[in-house]
């Protein structure tokens, strides 16, 4: 074989490069290689050249180094394309599970994917939605808005941002803050575009509602402001007024004191706020000096409604001890729902008013027994004229009218002379330790007699236990010997009159019954005023002044007691006359009827 051939064997194969690790190379003396077969290969073999064995080595790493490299190149974008599937099938599994709504259109708008978020918002479901566009749930904002939308990320490229009202499955509208985003290509067209979208519609509520909320509160604190100022200009009124004014919280705290009650208790209003009101307005009753039997502010909290005093005689003890009589009005301070929530009181110095009734009630008892006598003398002398037989007619009737008038007039001067002796027994007269049931138990059998010759059934009951108690002796006899009367006096004939005493929380407690003509329903206001008698009263019985029951509710009221009334024209009346224990501590009005 000649140099640079290859000598082929008699099977007629090629050997593979790698052969030649497989064969026994020898080199001759004529720089030829013979190159024989190990096995059986005595009758093949191929003489090539050195250089060209060199050479086909050279070529057959080559081809094996950029086989190799081809390999490597293949696995690593085998790799490469496994990662990018999985971070694909992560991202698909994160926006499929997203609760963002996601969709992705070509280029028409047309849905090639979205998220189940898209399903639970609009409610369509995937194969509904598959193949149509947005405008499924859309279709709720004007036609203007969706011709921008498309200019812009259709012509302009741009992604498109708004607040879009879009439409469920159901018909309910709802509220939604989007993004839509063209996806371009490497020659900057568009091929798909990617929607995104957040319900925003309890946000949107939340805000309509907040926007309410502080237009409400706008208008609140100018309200706020307006009733400031007012409130300002209420207090800058009631610091300089002459009457004494201060108010409390529910718990009898005070919040308020104006100079002028400041004068009339002595205690400076820098001093006092904070201060239960008892600490510095000591109240009692003119004719029970129990220190705070009084209880005003208690009273209008509780029963929640304003006290003008009325006869009300109360006192104030200044802070040097001197008592000083005051007039009042007692009126809850009520929130929004009509609870009191504290009490404001307004003062007057009544110790002129007391001085100009004391002289009124002097002069009037004066006079009354100043007129008595000649008054009696001049009935005494009518009625001797009326006695004689040879009195003309017409001068007789005369005579009688005069003798009525007169009769009239000694029962008003008797009303007098009562009242002022009653009023002489509040001022003077000392409390003492009596048995009330056995006062009542007195009256009530001076009068049977007046009761058995008009034909009434009279009846006297005690409820519970009885005792001693401190209380004005001659004051409650004169008190219920009024109350008796007047109910023996207009019943009528075969009626009653039941009397029933009790005790209960520190008080005496006296009812008193009758079946007689009952007071008119028009009139039953009138009935403690000074002078009145009702209609029905008057026809039934012309004596009478119309002065008893003032006098008791003055004396009752001086002493922190009351009397009220139940009453039905043609039926019958019921008194009810409740009178303290002066020993007791304390004491406030009840509750009035």
């Amino acid at each position: 074989m000649e140099t640079g051939t290859t000598k082929v064997g008699a099977s007629g194969r090629r050997m593979s490069p790698r052969s030649l690790d497989a064969v026994s190379v020898a080199k001759n003396s004529d720089k030829k290689l013979v190159i024989s077969d190990d096995v059986n290969s005595g009758d093949v073999e191929d003489v090539v050249s050195l250089a060209e064995l060199e050479s086909r080595n050279r070529t057959l790493r080559n081809t094996e180094r950029a086989i190799m490299n081809v390999l490597e190149d293949t696995l690593e974008i085998q790799e490469k394309y496994r990662y990018e599937a999985e971070e694909l099938r992560k991202f698909r599994m994160a926006v499929d599970n997203s609760p963002i709504h996601t969709v992705i259109t070509d280029i028409d708008g047309l849905i090639l994917y979205a998220n189940d978020a898209v399903e639970r918002t609009t409610g369509y479901t995937a194969e509904e939605m598959f193949g149509e566009t947005p405008r499924l749930w859309g279709k709720q904002m004007p036609i203007e808005f969706y011709e921008d939308l498309w200019k812009t990320i259709k012509t302009l490229k741009k992604p498109f941002f708004s607040e879009i009202t879009n439409k469920r499955k159901n018909g309910r509208q709802y509220i939604v803050d989007a993004g839509i985003f063209p996806l371009l290509d490497e020659k900057g067209d568009v091929s798909f575009f990617v929607g995104v979208e957040r319900d925003v519609t309890p946000e949107k509520r939340y805000q309509e509602e907040l926007l309410a909320q502080a237009s409400v509160l706008e208008k609140t604190n100018i309200e706020i402001l307006k009733e400031k100022e007012r409130a300002e200009g209420v207090l800058r009124f009631l610091r300089s007024i002459g009457s004494g004014v201060f108010a409390t919280d529910r718990e009898g705290r005070i919040v308020f004191m104006n100079k002028s009650a400041e004068d009339l208790t002595g205690y400076p209003v820098s001093d006092t706020e904070g201060s239960h009101y008892s600490k510095i307005f000591c109240f009692s009753f003119e004719h029970n000096r129990t220190p705070g039997c009084a209880r005003i502010v208690e009273e209008a909290i509780d029963e929640n409604r304003s006290d003008r005093g009325g006869a009300t005689r109360i006192v104030i003890t200044r802070r040097d001890g001197e008592e000083v009589p005051v007039t009042y009005t007692a009126a809850p301070i009520r929130d929004a729902e009509g609870v009191a929530i504290g009490c404001i009181v307004t003062l007057e110095d009544a110790s002129r008013d007391r001085q100009t009734e004391a002289l009124r009630d002097d002069f009037l008892s004066v006079a009354a027994h100043q007129l008595r006598t000649p008054l009696t003398g001049i009935r005494w002398g009518l009625e001797l004229l009326l006695e004689e037989k040879d009195v003309p007619e017409s001068v007789r009737k005369e005579l009688t009218k005069i003798h009525e008038s007169s009769r009239q007039m000694s029962y008003l001067i008797d009303g007098l002379i009562d009242e002022s002796r009653l009023d002489q027994v509040i001022r003077t007269e000392m409390p003492e330790c009596v048995d009330p049931a056995n006062i009542v138990a007195e009256v009530v059998d001076g009068l049977r007699s007046e009761a058995k010759r008009i034909g009434t059934k009279m009846s006297l009951h005690s409820e519970g236990k009885g005792g001693a108690m401190v209380v004005p002796r001659a004051g409650l006899l004169e008190v219920v010997r009024n109350i008796v009367s007047n109910a023996v006096k207009y019943s009528r004939k075969g009626g009653s009159v039941e009397i029933v005493t009790s005790r209960k929380d520190g008080y005496f407690l006296v009812s008193v019954a009758d079946s007689g003509i009952g007071i008119p329903k028009s009139e039953q206001d009138r009935v403690f005023s000074k002078f009145f008698r009702a209609t029905n009263a008057v026809l039934k019985e012309s004596e009478g002044a119309g002065i008893g029951l003032s006098a008791v509710k003055s004396f009752l009221d001086g002493m922190g007691g009351r009397i009220w009334f139940e009453s039905e024209e043609g039926v019958g009346t019921t008194f009810y006359v409740e009178v303290p224990d002066l020993s007791a501590s304390k004491h406030g009005k009840r509750k009035a009827k």
